[in-house]
């Protein structure tokens, strides 16, 4: 479990970067996904590391709500990730059985993982802001999208899968079968 601790802080270290370039005259740009906005986006982020810290120690999910406030500031994400991250160093945290999803730990993890690249894809693109996955992370996140797909587009958390060309990348496959468009960018 050691590797996906090491893969989900490359992801959560990307993520956090990408918040940290984004200027709040952007927080309320489009982004990928049609629901949220920069800043709903960033609050989203937020609310998924609170929400992976308490999965990994065996807790109830905490309510999504607003976890911005109105001094938010990216050091914020950057304390909420290491507490991800400490949490997610213990191996009694891949143990067993999500108390709130029923899945097994190492696959909450990968789902820990997925959000973090997937979500970063979007704050990228919606932020004009460079992106890179590692070849790991898309693994263990195409491995995560083909499992949980249908199951995702059933309870709304996945769009339908969008067309790719045959030569689309592995991340690029990815994104669409989580719903997104691999193309998508802002309008001008």
């Amino acid at each position: 479990m050691i590797e996906l601790h090491a893969l989900m802080s490359t992801a959560s270290g990307r993520l956090s970067r990408l918040v940290h370039g984004t200027r709040p005259g952007q927080f309320g740009d489009p982004t990928p996904c049609a629901d949220y906005d920069v800043r709903a986006l960033i609050n989203h982020v937020n609310y998924v590391s609170v929400l992976f810290v308490g999965l990994a120690k065996k807790q109830d999910m905490p309510a999504d709500g607003d976890y911005l406030g109105d001094d938010w500031t990216p050091e914020v994400l950057d304390t909420r990730i290491a507490a991800l991250l400490d949490a997610w160093s213990s191996p009694a945290a891949y143990e067993g059985v999500s108390p709130g999803f029923g899945l097994p730990m190492d696959h909450v993890a990968k789902m820990a993982i997925f959000d973090m690249a997937v979500h970063g894809w979007d704050l990228a693109r919606a932020t004009g802001q460079d992106f890179a996955v590692d070849d790991e992370v898309i693994k263990v996140s195409e491995e995560l999208i083909k499992a949980m797909a249908p199951t995702g587009r059933q309870m709304g958390v996945f769009g339908e899968e969008k067309p790719v060309p045959a030569d689309a990348t592995p991340f690029e496959r990815v994104l669409a079968l989580s719903g997104r468009d691999p193309e998508w960018r802002p309008s001008a």
